[in-house]
């Protein structure tokens, strides 16, 4: 340290006199400039200019040796030698066979970067856990008991592995083992890197159980918390021993609720707020003093469709089949109809002018829902909506394939309903105060 000292130390004083002097350089010039411009003569000029930047580019030089001499004090580094090679590559002739031999080594280099980045993203599915899936779209002929499903051994950034204590099956389940969503599910298997394949396909949506392991970037969550949360119809399922999601799809169990009370909650309660609230807040009371139907008050989504509905201050009629009577009564409800789902065409001309209308059976009867609202009024629906995807054939499955892999990278496509932190604790806030 003290040798980078004396250098810097008689490498400031040099520059230093050499400044000084300058500045008696520069008087100098411009007196003789003076002088010779009154002569009027031009050889002299072009000599004193010649011989001006001779001395200018001298210090020049020496200010450049001693940042030179710094930093190969500081860093053991060869300038000098490292600008001369440089120097000579720049000022070396670039032939036909050179020019291709290069370009052609920088493709090969940039290719296998790729190769070992997209290697080492890859996750290996070492895992093997019982599970409960299809193995065909061919209905429930397809359902199997599933011993070594493979489960990503190494959560990514932002994804937890989760020990599953409880899980339940969903109608839109019962949909999948027949092929629904399979075009979609094909192409987001890929961009989720889930797998090679798409069987086996674990099935089920809510689930419960307890965190196993966190990625590098989950803040909110730690290893060991009870938690419960959802995924969507395209994903693997939640029946089997581990699961690995985005934490975004998991949120803190109620307390109040075990994991098996836990397990029937999120899918149902995410369906049920989109279609009665959308993207509203319930705090904002935006159903106050209007007339809400719903068709299948008895159903999972249906009851919480009703609960959400009556907290948002909406006067509420509900339709249940008899022998789910006994269900709804606990439900703080305006008024009761008891009927098939099939006999909802019997309510218009009784009762109409509903503002909202929600379906919770799987059966569309969104023409007769809409003939019972309101010309402003909004018909919705708590079950999973028809894909047009399923029924393409060869060539618009390829058109659909090239068109969303180019869309896909500006956006994300809507495909029902999606799990999202804040709703799955904002319906454990409600069930734990006991307003639902």
């Amino acid at each position: 340290m003290e040798g980078v000292r004396n250098v810097i130390g008689d490498s400031v004083k040099d520059l230093q006199l050499h400044w000084n002097s300058s500045y008696w350089w520069r008087s100098q010039v411009n007196n003789m400039t003076a002088h010779i411009r009154e002569m009027r003569c031009p050889d002299a000029v072009k000599y004193l200019h010649a011989e001006t930047l001779r001395y200018f580019l001298q210090i020049k030089s020496r200010v450049r040796d001693v940042t030179f001499s710094y930093i190969e004090q500081i860093t053991g580094v060869d300038v000098s030698e490292s600008i001369s090679r440089i120097d000579f590559l720049l000022r070396s002739k670039f032939t036909h066979p050179n020019l291709v031999c290069f370009l052609a080594g920088a493709s090969i280099g940039v290719l296998l970067g790729f190769l070992i980045a997209f290697r080492m993203n890859q996750i290996e599915f070492r895992n093997r856990v019982r599970s409960l899936g299809c193995i065909a779209y061919s209905g429930l002929k397809g359902v199997a008991l599933i011993d070594d499903f493979p489960v990503r051994s190494k959560c990514r950034k932002y994804e937890v592995i989760v020990q599953v204590r409880a899980a339940s099956v969903d109608p839109v389940d019962l949909r999948i083992t027949h092929g629904y969503g399979r075009l979609w599910r094909n192409f987001l298997f890929k961009k989720w890197m889930l797998g090679k394949k798409v069987f086996p396909l674990s099935l089920g949506r809510d689930f419960s159980g307890v965190i196993a392991e966190i990625g590098s970037g989950v803040r909110d969550l730690e290893v060991g918390e009870h938690v419960w949360g959802a995924t969507p119809f395209w994903y693997q399922g939640c029946l089997a021993e581990l699961i690995c999601v985005p934490e975004q799809w998991v949120g803190r169990k109620p307390k109040t609720l075990g994991h098996e009370g836990a397990a029937a909650v999120p899918y149902s309660g995410i369906q049920s707020w989109e279609a009665i609230l959308g993207r509203r807040l319930l705090e904002e009371k935006p159903l106050k003093g209007k007339r809400v139907l719903v068709h299948g008050g008895s159903t999972p989504s249906g009851c919480l469709t009703v609960q959400l509905a009556v907290l948002a201050g909406a006067e509420v009629t509900i339709t249940v089949p008899s022998h789910a009577v006994d269900v709804i009564s606990q439900l703080e409800v305006d008024q009761v109809f008891v009927m098939q789902d099939t006999a909802l065409f019997k309510l218009i001309g009784v009762v109409e002018g509903f503002h909202v209308v929600i379906n919770c059976y799987e059966t569309d009867y969104s023409d007769v829902c809409q003939q019972l609202c309101t010309k402003d009024g909004r018909v919705g629906s708590t079950t999973s909506k028809d894909l047009k995807s399923d029924g393409f054939g060869f060539i618009r499955k390829c058109i659909f394939n090239s068109w969303w892999r180019f869309f896909y990278l500006f956006m994300s496509p809507s495909l029902g309903p999606m799990p999202e932190r804040k709703l799955l604790d904002r319906w454990s806030e409600l069930i734990d105060s006991g307003e639902t």
